[in-house]
């Protein structure tokens, strides 16, 4: 581009510049009361930018901003000077760990300075108002106390509040092990119980994972459910009222499945053991007479006594200790793990 239609577009952007710094100069000089009185009140947005002013009188300035935050207009209009008046907030209930954008209404809002709630657990931002309409978008936290909350609203000349209901969701389950093509039947509940059925949207995140209800409806003291069906492998997640629900879709498995166990140990003071592959593991523990066959095992056999002890032993493996108090005699008939046995005095 050459040097000559560069300082063209730079002398366009500038005169596009002046044009809207002499129509804000003209505007102000117009409205003197309102823009510089002393005795006036100033309403400011999120980013510190002046966009209303209001006299003592009910007069108001508006101030319009673009895109970028050049102001380009402002706009004038007599107000009523009442306290505000609340009609409606929409939606009135709300989730633990959810932001959701609300909208009240009534009458006298214009001079909305701020909103509150007596929850700590709720913070309220984007507060935008006009003189029957207010939105706001609230923010609960995770430790919310549940039940009615109150939305206090607060103008230049008095302040009204309005209730909303604080509820916990719960999922179960709350996660989910498919296989491809296959489904699973979720359940919600709330807590405490709702006066009215609520009508929940839910959002699949994931839907090349799984498909899934668009919405649930819960019942008045009951729980709702939706289904989610696998469609591919991976991890499918659902959102409904703040809380997460996760569904993971795996591969089939095959093989083959071994069993194993760890040695027996028999321990007696003096007895006589016929001692025959026995498999592990089992334990026995026995004060008086106890018989037992052994046939067929694998891991060792070792035999403790501290009084006389005679032992066949044909194929054995893993150890087995043998230990009695009173006499005993055991035979072993292929046991298959684990097994425990307590025998009483007869």
């Amino acid at each position: 581009m050459r040097q000559r239609d560069i300082n063209k577009i730079q002398a366009i952007i500038f005169l596009r510049r002046l044009i809207a710094y002499l129509l804000v100069i003209c505007l102000l000089l117009l409205i003197p009361s309102l823009s510089f009185a002393s005795d006036g009140n100033y309403i400011y947005d999120d980013t510190g930018r002046l966009i209303k002013t209001i006299s003592e009188t009910g007069e108001v300035a508006t101030y319009n901003y673009d895109g970028v935050g050049n102001l380009i207009s402002i706009t004038t209009h007599t107000i009523s000077q009442n306290p505000p008046a609340l009609n409606s907030i929409n939606p009135d209930i709300v989730f633990l760990n959810s932001t959701i954008d609300v909208t009240i209404t009534g009458a006298n809002l214009f001079t909305t300075q701020s909103i509150t709630s007596d929850n700590a657990g709720i913070s309220i931002s984007n507060i935008s108002a006009t003189d029957s309409t207010i939105t706001a978008s609230l923010t609960i936290s995770w430790g919310a106390p549940l039940g009615q909350a109150n939305i206090n609203v607060t103008t230049f000349y008095g302040s009204a509040s309005i209730p909303i209901i604080v509820y916990k969701l719960i999922l179960e389950p709350g996660a989910a092990y498919l296989l491809t093509g296959e489904t699973v039947t979720i359940s919600a509940g709330i807590t405490p119980s709702a006066s009215r059925d609520l009508n929940l949207a839910i959002i699949n995140e994931t839907p090349d994972v799984i498909e899934a209800s668009q919405s649930i409806i819960i019942p008045s003291g009951g729980n709702g459910t939706f289904t989610v069906r696998a469609l591919s492998q991976g991890t499918g997640i659902v959102a409904v009222g703040g809380v997460i629900g996760t569904v993971f879709v795996t591969p089939p498995l095959s093989g083959d499945v071994a069993t194993s166990g760890a040695p027996v140990s028999v321990y007696m003071e003096s007895s006589t053991v016929d001692a025959a592959t026995i498999s592990a593991p089992v334990s026995a523990y026995m004060e008086l007479a106890l018989s037992v066959d052994a046939v067929e095992s694998g891991p060792p056999v070792s035999v403790y006594k501290e009084e006389p002890l005679s032992m066949d032993a044909v194929e054995s493996g893993p150890p087995v200790s043998v230990y009695k108090e009173e006499p005993l005699s055991m035979d072993a008939t292929t046991i298959s793990a684990p097994v425990s046995a307590e025998i009483s005095p007869q």
